[in-house]
């Protein structure tokens, strides 16, 4: 965060793979044959040309831009996958991806494929996870305004709250009750 609004990119990779399962390889290393240490080869040859496919990659996809075009500079925060704090949280129920990034914006994505469904603008950072329970996303951001969205593939804002005071950590659900913690208090919320 203190470097500031940024390009971010979100990687899904199968962890099952062994050896290197990166996407690409090093250009200059030997197809076959003993590998060079990377380092090494960092050190001697500083400006490396781009990397060949790796056949033993694990990355099943990764999103840069929402609208799936090679990163721009110039591309506005609303358009990318933003730096963030946060883990994605998944729905296992649905297969859909949540994850708030520290521009202030909530993305959904198909866990999948990686493709694209909403995103929301929250107006402020969000620096914590997003909670997924009981088909809803919940979320706080900095300003202390807890969201919640139903997970769904298109976007549902169910209500936004404003706690009065700064967010400081994630939701939590436990035994039938939300906890929202902001600088001052701890709030439970119960049926």
């Amino acid at each position: 965060p203190e470097h500031g609004d940024g390009a971010g990119h979100l990687w899904c990779v199968d962890i099952t793979g062994h050896g290197d399962v990166s996407l690409e390889l090093d250009a200059l290393q030997p197809a076959k044959g003993p590998q060079e240490d990377l380092l090494t080869v960092a050190v001697t040859r500083p400006s490396l040309s781009k990397g060949r496919p790796n056949p033993n990659s694990g990355v099943v996809w990764d999103v840069t831009r929402l609208d799936g075009k090679l990163r721009d500079p110039r591309s506005k925060t609303s358009e990318q996958v933003n730096r963030t704090l946060a883990s994605a949280a998944i729905d296992p129920a649905n297969g859909l991806l949540f994850l708030p990034d520290f521009s202030g914006y909530l993305h959904c994505f198909d866990a999948r494929t990686g493709k694209h469904l909403w995103t929301h603008d929250l107006e402020a950072a969000v620096w914590w996870s997003a909670m997924v329970c009981g088909g809803k996303v919940f979320l706080m951001d900095e300003e202390g305004t807890a969201w919640i969205f139903e997970s769904s593939s298109k976007e549902k804002l169910i209500a936004q709250h404003e706690m009065g005071d700064n967010a400081a950590s994630f939701p939590v659900f436990s035994n039938g009750t939300l906890y929202l913690m902001t600088h001052d208090r701890l709030v439970a919320i119960q049926r």
